[in-house]
């Protein structure tokens, strides 16, 4: 029966019948239209105005035994008695106010951006603060010295710093820093990096510095290099005549190469191959061994810088100071020297990366959402293409032949392509 619906012959026949149909619908409704009215009569005289018509009426005189007829009582029926009963009120219904329907529910809506809406970077400056610059003042709690290991440096504000009026660091603060192997400079040890100040209730606060020498005068004046980089000591050494020891180690090395006797060759002047030469050149190779070893001990342990316990000196901030970035173990700032401005970026970058990675996950799960949508559509169109194939490949009536034995089913091409739809 499709078949047979989707050949072009038929089609046209039944688009010929569509039309034909509803332009007779049309001439007619039109026709319908156009016809003149029936006149309607007058209504008779005398109905709702005044005529001077008679109208004749029929006339009947009632005789005597009629009207005793109609006077008698026993064809009189009444209705029983009844006991009385209260009046019925009769309420009035209201209408029943009709039920609007119900809106159908929408999905909610959800608006997705393929790169988060953040707004710009904008820093907050801080309330509480100090400039770049600031010194403070401080002194040594331990006796400082250089060395291999490079001591700690241990030290405690010695007056309140303050700026616009508010409190930036107690007197009393212990200021903790490090020294470096070769911090040694002349008289000097040069400290600079980071400084970490510690308050009472244990709070520490990390910022770069550097340390500056503090020379103050008797008379409340300051000395010429107040002001200078490094902590200023003394030279100490672990042995006074190391220099004299390697002046003469020196000497005799030069004394046994000269008494050593020599010939010419053609190398030049070649040792002699004597007992005497062998003890002069092994007493030569000592004192170069010794005199090497006397160098090294004085570069590394016998000349250090000592600064003593109780030596001020100032630190200079090279960072703004904030005070209320202290925390317990240094935990907001991360055991570093991070402004509060760093700290600001780096939770805006954290956010963004965060928004950025959340929208980058909603993509990827509206993507798989799509993907098995479009699969289950192509998987019912193959599904719908199967039926139709099956119906197609059976006949619409089973016919018969002579004998009463069902014939062969004719067989119908399988299309190739989808039916259009």
């Amino acid at each position: 029966m499709l078949s047979y619906l989707q050949k072009p012959g038929v089609q046209i026949t039944l688009f010929v019948v569509a039309v034909a149909v509803g332009g007779g619908f049309f001439w007619y409704q039109s026709q319908q239209r156009t016809a003149p009215k029936a006149e309607q009569k007058p209504p008779p005289a005398g109905m709702g105005q005044a005529s001077t018509e008679q109208v004749e009426v029929g006339r009947r005189d009632i005789t005597g035994s009629e009207v005793a007829e109609v006077n008698r009582l026993d064809k009189l029926v009444l209705p029983p008695l009844r006991p009385e009963q209260p009046p019925v009120i009769v309420q009035k219904e209201e209408p029943k106010r009709q039920e609007q329907p119900k809106r159908p529910s929408f999905p909610e809506l959800v608006q997705v951006q393929s790169s988060p809406n953040v707004k710009p970077f904008s820093a907050q400056p801080p309330k509480v603060f100090a400039p770049r610059g600031t010194l403070i003042k401080a002194a040594l709690v331990i006796t400082l010295e250089t060395n291999n290991n490079g001591t700690p440096v241990l030290g405690m504000v010695t007056e309140d710093v303050y700026f616009q009026g508010n409190l930036i660091v107690p007197a009393g603060t212990q200021v903790m820093a490090a020294s470096a192997k070769d911090s040694k400079i002349r008289d000097r040890v040069d400290i600079r990096g980071a400084f970490t100040f510690v308050w009472a209730d244990g709070s520490e606060y990390v910022i770069n510095g550097i340390a500056l020498d503090h020379q103050p005068l008797p008379d409340g004046t300051f000395g010429l290099l107040d002001g200078s980089p490094g902590i200023r000591g003394r030279i100490m050494k672990s042995d006074e005549y190391i220099e004299l020891k390697i002046l003469i180690s020196e000497a005799l090395q030069g004394i046994m190469r000269a008494q050593q006797s020599t010939f010419q060759s053609v190398y030049g002047l070649v040792p002699d191959n004597s007992s005497r030469n062998a003890m002069l050149g092994a007493g030569t190779g000592g004192a170069s061994a010794y005199s090497n070893l006397l160098v090294q001990k004085m570069e590394n342990d016998t000349n250090y810088v000592q600064v003593p316990a109780g030596t001020s000196f100032y630190i200079y901030t090279m960072d703004v100071f904030e005070p209320e970035l202290r925390s317990i173990g240094g935990l907001r700032q991360g055991n570093s020297a991070v402004s509060g401005i760093q700290l600001q970026q780096n939770a805006y970058e954290a956010m963004v990366s965060a928004a950025a990675a959340k929208a980058a996950d909603f993509q990827s799960q509206t993507a798989g959402k799509k993907a098995a949508t479009e699969e289950q559509a192509a998987a019912a169109r193959h599904e719908s293409l199967v039926e139709r194939t099956k119906a197609l490949m059976v006949p619409a009536n089973s016919a018969t032949g002579g004998g009463g034995a069902p014939t062969a089913p004719a067989r119908l091409p399988i299309p190739l392509s989808p039916a259009p739809r």
